[in-house]
């Protein structure tokens, strides 16, 4: 991941592409149902932009930042921590439908650090176990470690509720030529967690390795392309006009090959978009609305509330609390109230400076995300795909009636919560004359 970036950076700006770096985009700008360009800031500079643009497209990644998680620090997260659900915050307040959002991703990691890398030692053949030693696995999935990672980090949460905790990650079985491969592979994408476990002086050849279950994030579903974030067709478009997606804040995704092949394919749907609009005019600007929004985001920096770290930590305490990888209707009520009041304390947030401003619109985004993600899960009244979406009150799949996507769009300042069949594409859900 981390190469792959870096040549798509360089990509862009071979084919003369025009790029605002330390720039972050906080609404869209729109008329008569359609987008026309986005407003965006510079956090080192603090210089405004108003863009035009025939089409939008939101690749800004998935949500992290969501929950607690082991080691206590927000920014140690499994995915990268700068991801925090903008592109959902921007394309739900202009009327796009968000669909998945009910569905959580977490996966098993180094006890006390969200490193990647845990799940390469289960595809070598290690084997999870827990305090007595038992490996547990099959208890839960026929395929073993080799289930989903949903169902693995379910597996792991129950039997810590059982008393089996804690768990660790044994590959002491493994042959020395295998074992020689994971370390020299361990760090390709990521040196964090060989050095994580090299600081810490744990050698995974010669013990069990301790693990624990990450902060949860709203990504890919619990299934690799079930994605969540803005519904769209076949060629990336959303359910607004001019509004398209690609990558993990899309309802297809899947990681690196996920944007990859979605990106190529909003890509090419936005040319043929552009194409089929014969160079129709585009809107005047707005003066009054980009100097509201302008006006509304400068406030946090003479604001008297709650700095963004603050009141981004009581986000995490309700989704952890009531949100979480075990939730039911009176879990998801109080998370509900608790999130929507939190809202009300939004327009104080306090921002120290620009950084501080740009992590305020972060802050705003992670809460939204889970306001949309406990509505939705409201909604859905079944379990599905282990953590993914558990409701201890629901306990069971239910095949006969939730094979549909919960479809959640603002009217006003409501969550409007609708439904699509399965069987059906998600475009046939989408009235873009709206």
């Amino acid at each position: 991941g981390t190469e792959f970036k870096k040549h798509i950076g360089q990509q862009v700006r071979k084919l003369k592409g025009k790029v605002l770096t330390r720039t972050m985009g906080v609404h869209l700008l729109e008329k008569d149902n359609k987008v026309y360009g986005a407003v965006a800031f510079n956090f080192r500079t603090g210089e405004w932009y108003a863009i035009k643009a025939k089409s939008v497209v939101m690749a800004a990644g998935e949500v992290n930042r969501l929950s607690k998680n082991a080691s206590g620090m927000p920014f140690d997260s499994w995915h990268c921590p700068f991801n925090t659900g903008d592109a959902h915050r921007m394309a739900f307040d202009a009327g796009a439908i968000l669909t998945n959002m009910e569905f959580v991703e977490t996966t098993l990691t180094p006890k006390g650090f969200s490193a990647q890398g845990l799940n390469a030692l289960v595809s070598e053949g290690a084997h999870f176990v827990n305090k007595q030693g038992e490996r547990f696995m099959f208890k839960y999935d026929e395929k073993g470690e080799n289930a989903r990672r949903a169902v693995i980090a379910d597996a792991v949460i129950n039997e810590y509720l059982l008393g089996n905790g804690p768990i660790y990650a044994d590959c002491r079985h493994l042959p020395s030529d295998v074992l020689d491969h994971m370390e020299a592979t361990l760090q390709i994408d990521r040196y964090t967690m060989p050095a994580f476990y090299e600081q810490k002086a744990l050698k995974f050849r010669d013990e069990p390795v301790e693990v624990s279950i990450s902060e949860l994030s709203i990504r890919r579903s619990g299934v690799y392309f079930r994605g969540s974030g803005l519904a769209v067709d076949t060629e990336g478009h959303s359910s607004k006009e001019n509004l398209f997606a690609a990558g993990d804040c899309a309802s297809v995704s899947g990681g690196i090959a996920g944007a990859a092949v979605l990106g190529h394919i909003s890509g090419e749907g936005v040319s043929a978009h552009v194409k089929k609009m014969n160079g129709s005019k585009l809107p005047e600007f707005d003066a009054d609305e980009i100097s509201r929004i302008k006006n509304e985001n400068e406030h946090h920096l003479v604001a008297s509330g709650l700095n963004w770290r603050a009141f981004e930590d009581k986000t995490r305490e309700i989704v952890s609390d009531y949100i979480g990888v075990r939730r039911s209707s009176k879990s998801l009520e109080l998370a509900m109230q608790t999130l929507a009041s939190l809202a009300n304390e939004e327009s104080e947030m306090k921002a120290d400076d620009l950084h501080g401003l740009m992590r305020v619109n972060e802050t705003k985004s992670i809460r939204l995300s889970a306001e949309v993600m406990a509505n939705a899960a409201m909604a859905r009244t079944e379990s599905r795909t282990g953590s993914s979406h558990f409701r201890s009150d629901f306990p069971e799949t239910n095949e006969t009636d939730w094979k549909k996507f919960v479809l959640v769009s603002k009217n006003k300042d409501q969550m409007n919560i609708n439904y699509s069949d399965a069987s059906k594409s998600l475009a046939s859900a989408f009235d873009r004359e709206k």
